[in-house]
Order: structure tokens, then sequence, then C-alpha cells
């Protein structure tokens, strides 16, 4: 009799770990969903809160040189050590504003990059859509020197929505310090209010006409 009592508690022993595993295995669950959803409501904050600064940043600029020379101290901001080069679509071709490198930056000229790009390019870029990484660049018909692309972690961000566009951006890094996810999703967010900044200070014959406002 005693040892029938005992073989039942030791079951319902066993019963009761085996319960508290599960409720252990769903607390840290339940902790790891709470922590991913943070981070991604604070990226989503993050996002927004460079947008808006960026957005602001851009309403003092009297010219389009100093539209883009903000842009890209802003977007350094976001992506410290980064090379930002605006593209620009215009009727006979594109126009390029590099930013002047902060020290340290893998420097990339206008030739070099007037190599990379053809109109053709250039336009296929602006009108993407969406994020551009270094192989969606390669594919969209981007030339530059495999050499160089071992140095460098480029992508571009199109100025544009529903098919019109009037250039992209284009950032870098180097190779062992590629640019995230996150800090191209935040310059993302902000193209937008380039897009249009850019076609306030700049006339409609200055552009394609594809890339007029829709």
């Amino acid at each position: 009799m005693a040892q029938r009592r005992n073989q039942r508690a030791l079951a319902v022993i066993r019963a009761l770990r085996s319960r508290q595993r599960r409720l252990n295995q769903q607390i840290e669950i339940l902790c790891q969903d709470m922590v991913a959803a943070h981070g991604q409501f604070a990226q989503k904050i993050a996002r927004l809160t460079f947008a808006a600064g960026f957005y602001e940043t851009l309403l003092s600029c009297g010219t389009l040189e100093t539209l883009l020379d903000k842009a890209a101290q802003s977007i350094r901001s976001r992506i410290p050590d980064a090379g930002v080069a605006v593209f620009l679509l215009e009727k006979q071709g594109f126009d390029i504003h590099i930013a002047a490198a902060p020290q340290g930056t893998f420097a990339v000229g206008r030739d070099e990059l007037q190599q990379w790009f053809t109109v053709e390019t250039a336009t296929a870029v602006a009108l993407a859509g969406r994020i551009c990484s270094a192989n969606r660049l390669l594919s969209l018909g981007m030339q530059a020197p495999p050499g160089v692309l071992k140095q460098l972690s480029p992508a571009a961000v199109p100025l544009g929505v529903l098919g019109c566009a009037v250039g992209f951006v284009l950032v870098w890094r180097t190779a062992d310090n590629p640019i995230r996810p996150e800090q191209l999703e935040a310059l993302a967010a902000a193209a937008a209010g380039l897009r249009a900044a850019v076609l306030a200070h700049r006339s409609a014959a200055d552009l394609k006409p594809k890339c007029l406002p829709c």
C-alpha cells in the first residue's frame, strides 16, 4: 500500500515538473516576443524621429545646393562614416551631387560614378520603388569594378513614388562596416520629403518629362 502511494506521489511530482517546464518555456517565448516587439517599436520611433528632423532641416534651405548639402549631413547623422551622392535625373541625362566626405570615408569621385551609371541605369534605380542593395544595383546595370565592390558596401534609396522619380540617393561604407538595414529604412522613410524638396527647387524644364510629379 505504501509503495503504491509513493508511486502515485512520484507520478504527481513528475507531472508537476513537466507542467512547470512547459510553463517556463511559454514564459521564455513570451519574453522573447516582448523584447522583439519592443525592438521593432523602437526602430519605428527612430525612423520617425529621423524623418521629422530631416524634413525640418530641409525647410530652411534656400538653394538646391544647400538643400543637398544639408540632406547629406542629416544622412550622415543617421549613417556615420557614409559616403553620400545624390543623383538627379535631367532631360539630358543626370547630375550628381557628391557631399564632401569626412576623413576616413572611402572616397568615390564624380568621374567614377559617371562610369558606374549610365542614364538608363540611373533611371532604373530612380524608378525601382524600393531600397537597392549592391546586388540589386548590379542587376540594374551598375558597372562598378569588382575590385572596388570588394572594398565598398553600396546601397541606393530611390526618390520616387508611384512610378515617378527625380533621382536617388547612393550611400556607401567600407565592406567591413556595411550599412545596417534599419539605417537604410530610416533613409527610405525620409526619401519622400527630399523628393518634394528637390521638386520645389527645380523647374519642370530641368526634369525628365516622365519624372514630373504624378
